[in-house]
């Protein structure tokens, strides 16, 4: 009898491990909606380092997924990612000499990556994301949105 209920207190044990590390990999909305999270950062960073091949061996952050539906024809997938060497100086962007009349000094490059309707990347988008002007609290905003989990 104790061997019955060392088995039932086993079986419990691994189902909760499985479903708790099953609830990082992916999210679902019952029965309506599914993001598999593990698969889409995978095949992004590999996405990524093939389409800018300066961030092979830098590591590659998801910071969101965007999902959208209009109609069968009109949806989309899109993440969000940084990496280490995310967080920028203006002066060193040509582009960005409107965001010095601000006093904006500091900026984080994200990439979008999209996805088609097999689930696979199919186009890369470099952005640039202001950040405070002083450069301890750019810093600060660049670690806390690199370190979250």
């Amino acid at each position: 009898m104790k061997n019955h209920y060392l088995l039932v207190y086993i079986f419990i044990f691994l189902s909760a491990l499985s479903a708790s590390a099953s609830s990082t990999e992916s999210i679902s909305w019952g029965n309506i909606g599914f993001l598999n999270i593990n698969k889409i950062e995978e095949s992004a960073s590999k996405f990524i380092y093939k389409s800018i091949p300066e961030l092979d061996g830098i590591r590659v952050k998801m910071l969101h997924v965007r999902a959208r539906y209009n109609s069968p024809s009109d949806f989309y997938l899109v993440g969000t990612f940084i990496h280490k060497r995310s967080f920028k100086n203006v002066k060193n962007h040509a582009g960005l000499e409107d965001w010095k009349r601000y006093g904006i000094k500091y900026y984080m490059e994200t990439i979008d990556i999209e996805f088609n309707e097999e689930g696979n990347p199919v186009n890369v988008q470099l952005n640039e994301v202001a950040l405070s002007v002083a450069k301890d609290k750019a810093i600060a905003e660049f670690e806390h949105h690199f370190n979250i989990k």
